[in-house]
C-alpha cells in the first residue's frame, strides 16, 4: 500500500465548465518541486477554436494563433495535446503543453496566462495519494474499528451522503469540529435559500444554526417548526416561543452521549488537524476520530435528558425518520419494560424500509433489553479486544449481533474536551449502525432485510473463544465484520477513479477531482483512489486519464491503491 504525502502550495482558482459546473483560477507557486515540471494546461478561449495543432520543421508546435506560436518558439513547446474531443464543449480548449524540463514553469505559465487567445493556463501540481488508513490523530487508539476489518471495507465503501442515519439520544453537537460536515441538514427549512442550515459564526467562532432559517414557522409544511438538523422532540413544538436545540443539555451528566454515539457511527474522517488548529477549539484531548462510516448523514433526533427519556418521545421520532428520509435508526438506550405501541411504531418502521439497531444493555443478565430485544431490531452486545463478551454487556438468546464495546469518541468540546474514551453498549450499537451504511452503500437498491441478513451472516464467530464458553448461543451470530459484510452479495473494492464515493466512474468523478486539485475542495477518499494512471501521485495527468477512459476509448483506470 503506498503511503504518500500531500503538498497544497499551489493556490489555484480556475473555471472549468460541465453543465453549470465552473472553475476558475489565479495561481502562486512556490517550489518548483510541487508541481509537474515541462508542463502547463490551458484553456483556449473558444471564440479562437478550431486550431490545428502542428510541429515545424524544428519540432516546435504551430497553432495559426501568431502570440501563441511566438510563445510555443521562444519556449520550445514540443507538445500541444488536445484533453478532450470537442463533444465535451465546455472543456474543448482545454490542451496541455510540454516544453524542456529545464525552463522555469511559472514563468511560462504567466506569459501563456496573458496571450489573448488564452482564458486561463495552470501548472500541475503534484498530488499524492496515501493508504487507506485515515490520518485522525485517535485512529490508532480505535481498536474496534480494524478489530471489525474496517481498513479493508473502507477500499469496497465510504458510506453515502444519501443514507441518513436517525440518532435518537439525549441530543447531538452539530457543531462539534468532527460532526458537523456529516451532520443532515434540512434544506425544506431553508428559509433565506443560501442552501444550508447550518452556518459558521466568526464572531462567536463557531458553527451555529442558520439565523436566517430560524423563524418559528414549518416551512416544508412537515409538521415541526425549524427542524433544521433534526428535532428536538422535548422542548419543541409548532406555535410555541422557538426553543429548539438539538444539542444536548439538561440534568443527568449524560450531556455528550449522543455526540459519542454520532461520532462511533459517522465522524467527519481522515480529516487530522495539527495540534496547533486545535487549540482553537480544544483545551485538551485535541485531534481527530474516525468514524465507521465516513460520509453518511447524521440526523438529530433529541428525546429529553436521561432518566426522562420517555418512549412517546422516541415513537415521535421514529415518525419523524420516516417522514424525513432516514435509513437506519440508532436507539443506545432501553430497560426492560415492553411497551406494545413502540414496538408497533418500530414494527411499521422495519415494514417500510427502515433498518433498526439498539443496544443490548449494560448489566450482566439475560432479562430482555426493548426495544433491542423486540424482533425487528437488531441488538448489539459489546465484546472486548479479544472478542470475549463485556462483563458489563448484556447477552441472551435475543442477541442479535456483537460489537467492540469501547471507542474514541466526539465528545463536550465546550467544555474543553474535544475527545473521549467510552465504552458500553451504547458504543456497540453505532458501530453496528456504521457498518450497515457501509453495506448500504454498496447495495443501494437492497431492502432493510437484505442489509440485516448480511450483518448477521456475515459476522465472525467468537463462540470458540474460551471466555465465551458460558454465553453459547446467547451473542447472536458473532462480531460483526465489515469487510465481510460489504462482500456479502458479491460487490467489488470501489472502481479505480471513484473520487466522490459513489462506486461509479462518471463524469461527476472528473469534476470532483478537478475541484480538489484546482479550487481546494473535498480530497477523494482514499486519495490514491485518484491514481488512476498508478505513478504513486494525483495530478492532472490523472484528470487526462478519466477523462480518455470516458469519453475517448482510453484504458481504465489502474488501481493506485495497490
Amino acid at each position: 500500500m503506498k503511503k504518500l504525502f500531500f503538498h497544497r502550495q499551489m493556490h489555484l482558482w480556475w473555471t472549468f465548465l460541465f453543465g453549470s459546473i465552473v472553475l476558475f483560477a489565479v495561481f502562486s507557486v512556490s517550489h518548483a518541486e510541487d508541481f509537474v515540471p515541462g508542463q502547463i494546461m490551458i484553456d483556449i478561449r473558444h471564440e479562437y477554436l478550431p486550431i490545428t495543432p502542428t510541429p515545424n520543421g524544428e519540432g516546435i508546435i504551430e497553432t495559426g494563433l501568431p502570440s501563441i506560436d511566438s510563445l510555443n518558439a521562444l519556449y520550445h513547446v514540443f507538445a500541444f495535446e488536445k484533453l478532450v474531443d470537442d463533444s465535451w464543449s465546455a472543456i474543448k480548449g482545454f490542451y496541455l503543453l510540454r516544453f524542456p524540463d529545464t525552463l522555469d514553469v511559472n514563468l511560462v505559465r504567466s506569459f501563456f496566462s496573458a496571450d489573448v487567445h488564452i482564458h486561463l493556463a495552470g501548472v500541475t501540481g503534484f498530488r499524492q495519494p496515501f493508504s487507506i488508513t485515515p490520518s485522525d490523530s485517535y485512529y490508532t487508539e480505535q481498536w474496534g474499528l480494524p478489530k471489525m476489518q474496517c481498513p479493508d471495507a473502507w477500499r469496497y465503501a465510504l458510506g453515502s451522503s444519501s443514507i441518513i442515519i436517525q440518532i435518537i439520544d439525549g441530543g447531538t453537537d452539530y457543531g462539534h469540529p468532527d460532526l458537523v460536515h456529516n451532520i443532515w441538514q434540512n434544506l425544506g427549512e431553508d428559509a433565506d435559500n443560501d442552501g444550508h442550515t447550518i452556518e459558521w459564526n466568526s464572531v462567536q467562532n463557531e458553527w451555529v444554526l442558520d439565523p436566517g432559517d430560524i423563524d418559528g414557522y414549518d416551512d416544508d409544511l412537515n409538521n415541526y417548526c425549524d427542524d433544521l438538523v433534526g428535532f428536538d422532540f422535548r422542548d419543541s413544538a409548532c406555535g410555541e416561543e422557538y426553543g429548539f436545540d438539538p444539542r444536548a443539555g439538561g440534568p443527568g451528566g449524560w450531556g455528550d452521549h449522543g455526540d459519542k454515539t454520532a461520532g462511533t457511527a459517522a465522524a467527519v474522517t481522515d480529516n487530522w488537524i495539527s495540534e496547533e488548529e486545535a487549540s482553537h477549539v480544544c483545551g485538551y484531548q485535541r485531534g481527530t476520530v474516525a468514524g465507521t462510516s465516513w460520509l453518511s448523514k447524521i440526523m438529530i433526533a433529541k428525546f429529553g435528558y436521561p432518566p426522562e427519556w420517555q418512549d412517546y418521545q422516541a415513537i415521535q421520532a421514529i415518525h419523524y425518520a420516516r417522514n424525513q428520509g432516514a435509513k437506519i435508526i440508532n436507539m443506545s438506550w432501553g430497560g426492560d419494560v415492553d411497551n406494545a405501541t413502540l414496538h408497533a411504531a418500530l414494527d411499521s418502521a422495519y415494514e417500510e424500509g427502515i433498518l433498526l439497531v439498539a443496544s443490548a444493555g449494560n448489566y450482566t443478565g439475560e432479562v430482555p433489553q426493548y426495544p433491542a430485544a423486540y424482533l425487528n431490531v437488531i441488538a448489539v452486545a459489546a465484546t472486548d479486544s479479544d472478542d470475549v463478551k463485556e462483563g458489563y454487556s448484556a447477552y441472551g438468546t435475543w442477541v442479535d449481533i456483537c460489537a467492540p464495546g469501547q471507542n474514541w469518541s466526539p465528545g463536550a468540546w465546550k467544555q474543553w474536551y474535544c475527545y473521549f474514551e467510552w465504552g458500553g453498549t451504547s458504543c456497540s450499537a453505532p458501530f453496528v449502525t456504521g457498518v450497515a451504511s457501509l453495506v448500504w452503500t454498496c447495495y443501494p437498491e437492497s431492502s432493510n432485510v437484505a442489509i440485516k441478513t448480511a450483518l448477521l451472516n456475515s459476522a465472525d464467530d467468537i463462540y470458540g473463544i474460551p471466555g465465551n464458553f458460558p454465553y453459547i448461543g446467547k451473542l447472536g451470530s458473532g462480531r460483526a465484520n465489515a469487510y465481510d459484510a460489504v462482500r456479502y452479495y458479491g460487490a467489488g473494492p470501489r472502481p479505480s477513479g471513484d473520487c466522490n464515493g459513489d462506486r461509479v466512474v462518471n463524469s461527476a468523478d472528473v469534476a470532483f477531482l478537478v475541484d480538489y486539485m484546482y479550487k481546494g475542495g473535498p480530497s477523494p477518499k482514499p486519495l490514491c483512489i485518484a491514481d488512476v494512471n498508478d505513478d504513486g501521485a494525483v495530478n492532472s495527468a490523472d484528470i487526462v486519464c478519466l477523462i480518455d477512459y470516458l469519453y475517448k476509448g482510453g484504458p481504465a483506470p489502474k488501481d493506485g491503491c495497490d
